[in-house]
């Protein structure tokens, strides 16, 4: 008979070796890998030291990728090693530094908190083994019963909206505070579950952390507040709408119950309507944007898996001056659908005619909104040449150049986009006219 295949909990945990490389002697890259693998010799093990010339930064980035620890050994000032536990941090993996040297270093050791760094590879090991018993990957419990997968990245998009609501423009923020709420709910959950309150208290408390512990940042309370109100903003939001779905759900029972819908429904809409001061940002189909920053998150939470908010786009809202923050809205909605039709035919493994269609797409929907949105596959070579570098994002490491875009009736009013390689669209501007070969900035 054969044997049933495990589930990815019941796998070898991957650790991922991350230790300076340039400047130092064979020994040096190999003796203190080598001795972590005989030390814990039931982990799989990404060494870098192994690729050779195929070595690259994209190589490095998808063995962060694969990897569930990282442990990364600075015995000396290492640039690479940093940009490891970066990187890392940003993806939510959590690290194991070791500091045999006692070089440190603050902004590393802020990096990795709440875990302090070891001194000895034998402790280091000790650490893996201690992580490797924590649930990976954890499962969320939504409030209406239902069991999702914890996404790291979920939370930190969600963290850099409340960074953008807060006017906070700190682009590693999200990311650190993401990590450190995960370092927490990883000691928290039982059998792998965790609540959406405990995500909620494990970033304040990781809110409250980076307050104390960021270094050089004499601005860091006053940051630390602003997001903080902002989650708290946010939570209120959630139960307000929450509030409303329940009691739409009680008027409607109430209306089939007594044979009277139309009258009973404005009756009991209008009674709600006095009885809560309900949010203009609920899920009502009538909801109308005021700014070009509220378009953008809105348009952002609806397509959460599949378009992606550079923080190009949203200094360039903040900037905007546009009178159509509807059409913006309405524009991005667009481009979110796109990208999940995208999506699909490269989940089905579809793919010619892509300039083509996505011509035809966005004509389609012109037909449907109004002769006011406009579709351009392109810049010409001369304004690329010269002002390409505004319409430049890099996302996931991978850089993209955002030419195609789309204006909204409003002359000096342009939303930049360029679609990545798994088909979601990336947001790189929502702004004002950016600088062209015919006109200049």
């Amino acid at each position: 008979m054969e044997k049933p295949s495990l589930d990815r909990e019941e796998h070898a945990r991957v650790v991922y070796l991350s230790g300076p490389l340039s400047g130092c002697n064979r020994e040096q890259r190999h003796n203190w890998r080598n001795a972590v693998q005989n030390l814990s010799p039931h982990f799989e093990y990404i060494d870098p030291t192994g690729w050779g010339e195929s070595y690259d930064f994209s190589r490095q980035l998808k063995a962060l990728d694969d990897a569930d620890i990282v442990v990364a050994n600075m015995w000396k000032v290492s640039v690479g090693t940093t940009m490891d536990i970066w990187n890392a941090r940003y993806r939510g993996k959590p690290i194991v530094l070791v500091d045999p040297n006692h070089l440190r270093n603050p902004i590393l050791e802020d990096l990795v908190r709440p875990v302090e760094p070891t001194t000895s590879l034998e402790e280091a090991c000790r650490r893996l083994d201690e992580l490797a018993n924590r649930p990976n990957p954890m499962r969320v419990l939504k409030k209406d019963g239902r069991l999702v997968n914890f996404e790291f990245a979920k939370l930190r998009r969600s963290l850099e909206f409340v960074c953008a609501e807060a006017h906070v423009n700190d682009i590693n923020l999200p990311q650190q505070l993401a990590a450190l709420a995960v370092d927490r709910l990883r000691d928290w959950p039982v059998e792998g579950v965790v609540s959406t309150d405990q995500i909620r208290e494990a970033t304040i408390a990781s809110l409250d952390q980076v307050g104390r512990n960021r270094i050089n940042q004499k601005d860091v309370r006053v940051r630390v507040d602003a997001i903080r109100d902002a989650v708290n903003r946010r939570e209120e939001r959630k139960e307000s709408a929450q509030l409303l779905a329940d009691a739409q759900s009680e008027k409607e029972g109430l209306v089939a119950l007594i044979d009277r819908q139309a009258e009973e429904l404005k009756h009991l809409r209008a009674e709600k309507a006095l009885r809560d001061e309900q949010p203009e940002r609920d899920e009502a189909p009538d909801y109308q944007p005021k700014t070009v920053v509220e378009a953008l998150e809105r348009a952002a939470e609806q397509f959460d898996d599949s378009l992606q908010v550079h923080p190009k786009a949203w200094r360039s809202a903040r900037k905007a001056n546009t009178h159509q923050p509807l059409r913006v809205l309405l524009a991005l909605e667009i481009l979110g659908k796109r990208a999940r039709e995208r999506m699909g035919e490269l989940q089905a493994g579809g793919g010619g005619g892509q300039a083509k269609s996505q011509a035809d797409f966005f004509e389609g929907e012109r037909l449907k909104v109004g002769g006011w949105l406009h579709y351009a596959n392109g810049e010409g070579d001369a304004t690329v040449g010269e002002y390409g570098h505004e319409r430049e994002v890099t996302v996931g490491g991978e850089k993209y150049l955002a030419d195609k875009h789309l204006s909204v009736g409003d002359q000096n009013f342009r939303i930049h986009f360029a679609e990545m390689n798994d088909g979601r669209i990336v947001v790189a501007h929502c702004g004002r006219h950016l600088s062209t070969h015919t006109f200049g900035t």
